[in-house]
């Protein structure tokens, strides 16, 4: 065990934690609103469209529980806190080809990316959720727990969108 660092966090850390967490995933999913609907616009399989129409609303949701939660904190979001999510999805936009010759590589270039997002959106709300369970913090575990419980979703629908987009390619 080192010793160089306290064995616990007071009650403002563990805020302090929380909310540039919950910043980060604000951030990402902000900047998913924002891209979402060229990605909607720009895919050719309609099992595709379908499922990022799904994100994006799904994405609102998650959106009204973050700012619920920093609204219950007396807290604003940190903005553009989310650099890495964010080249993410600019690279998911970088590789959508106008030109339809390029169609299945476009298509699977959103599929991979959607699938790398929403893996990050589990994995950051999963230690979100450990946060919320601390007393301190306990009254927010439930809409971090949602936005979770979207996330997992998301993330099994992008791969079945997956399974069938190379079913039907074949």
């Amino acid at each position: 065990m080192d010793l160089s660092y306290p064995n616990t966090l007071g009650n403002l850390a563990i805020r302090s934690i929380f909310i540039n967490q919950l910043s980060i995933l604000y951030s990402a999913k902000n900047h998913l609103i924002d891209n979402l609907p060229t990605l909607i616009n720009n895919s050719n399989f309609n099992t595709l469209k379908l499922a990022l129409s799904e994100q994006l609303d799904d994405t609102h949701t998650q959106m009204i529980s973050l700012k619920t939660i920093f609204k219950s904190l007396n807290e604003s979001a940190l903005k553009d806190y989310c650099i890495g999510m964010n080249a993410i999805i600019k690279e998911a936009l970088d590789q959508v080809q106008d030109d339809k010759s390029y169609r299945y590589e476009s298509d699977m270039s959103i599929i991979f990316y959607m699938g790398v997002i929403e893996h990050l959106q589990v994995g950051a709300s999963k230690i979100l959720n450990l946060l919320a369970l601390r007393p301190e913090l306990r009254e927010y575990a439930q809409l971090v727990t949602e936005c979770l419980d979207i996330a997992k979703d998301n993330s099994k629908l992008f791969l079945l969108v997956a399974e069938e987009y190379l079913q039907a390619v074949n």
